[in-house]
């Protein structure tokens, strides 16, 4: 089972804890029965095997009223705008049309909760919510050991003062094929009580390989007026410290097509073979950014 089929159909059932009658959730009950329950580990198999299907154990307590939700029920009902049966039933008063059109409203600010419930750890472990959904696991389930999770996020950002913020923001959004998204600006009070400046101001551009939230992010800042030292890095062991950022690509040869279309040329022999005893026809590109700091990218030639 494809995992974006298994995310579609937990959003379909998912989306039915909010319906307004039970006969909008009996077809996804249906299809998720047939698709995942039937076939599925053995682990969801037991948890349906009363054939109390989705919609009550996905959201709500077993066992309890349907008043009563689990931690990741709590969690998108915090999300949603009052009580989405009683929306939708008073929006019925006025007809069918203002009917379907709130049920659509409501549908749409469960996408969104939905988006972001996913991505929060799940207090049964086994990564975030959504993680478990698509493993075919309940988001929750009542007495499973959660062991304890040091980190919020398994990727990390990186911040790089730069000394000319278009110049690198054109490099890494233009040759690079990063994603530029909303920046960030905090004080020159908050920066220097945090350690970060002396009394200088920060405005930061972020960049990221995609979409996903939780997409490792590129943050980029030009300090205005800062004596900044330039890094040493004729080699990765010039100086010590950061040396490079390393992006895998899909194509060696479409990434460096983008590159000498924007000025930027490969170092020494790049691109060239990772050596044996690494996977095969897989390439490694070396590259500079405008202050010298090194970016590999690693991916096969197609």
């Amino acid at each position: 089972m494809k995992a974006s089929m298994v995310y579609r159909f937990a959003l379909m059932l998912l989306c039915s804890t909010f319906s307004y009658s039970a006969l909008a959730i009996s077809p996804w009950k249906a299809t998720f029965n047939e698709m995942f329950v039937d076939q599925g580990p053995e682990s969801l198999q037991v948890a349906f095997a009363d054939k109390v299907i989705g919609s009550c154990k996905v959201c709500h307590v077993d066992g309890q009223e349907k008043s009563v939700r689990n931690p990741f029920g709590i969690e998108l009902d915090k999300r949603i705008n009052g009580n989405a049966s009683e929306r939708i039933k008073a929006a019925g008063e006025k007809g069918n049309d203002a009917k379907a059109a709130m049920q659509e409203q409501v549908n749409q600010e469960f996408l969104v909760a939905l988006k972001a419930v996913l991505e929060l750890p799940s207090q049964s472990g086994d990564g975030t919510y959504g993680a478990r959904i698509k493993s075919g696991k309940l988001p929750f389930v009542p007495g499973e050991k959660v062991e304890a999770v040091e980190f919020a996020r398994a990727t990390i950002d990186l911040g790089v003062v730069v000394s000319d913020i278009e110049k690198a923001s054109r490099f890494y959004k233009e040759a690079i094929g990063l994603k530029e998204f909303e920046g960030f600006s905090v004080g020159a009070g908050f920066s220097t009580d945090a350690g970060l400046t002396d009394q200088q101001a920060l405005s930061i551009r972020v960049f990221a390989l995609g979409d996903d939230e939780t997409a490792t992010k590129l943050k980029l800042m030009q300090v205005p007026g800062a004596n900044s030292a330039a890094s040493q890095n004729e080699t990765i062991h010039s100086q010590l410290g950061f040396s490079y950022i390393t992006i895998f690509v899909n194509d060696m040869a479409a990434a460096t097509k983008r590159l000498e279309a924007n000025g930027v040329k490969p170092l020494a022999k790049g691109p060239v073979p990772l050596p044996e005893g690494f996977p095969e026809g897989v390439f490694l590109t070396v590259v500079k950014d405008p202050d010298g700091n090194f970016v590999e990218l690693v991916g096969p030639s197609k």
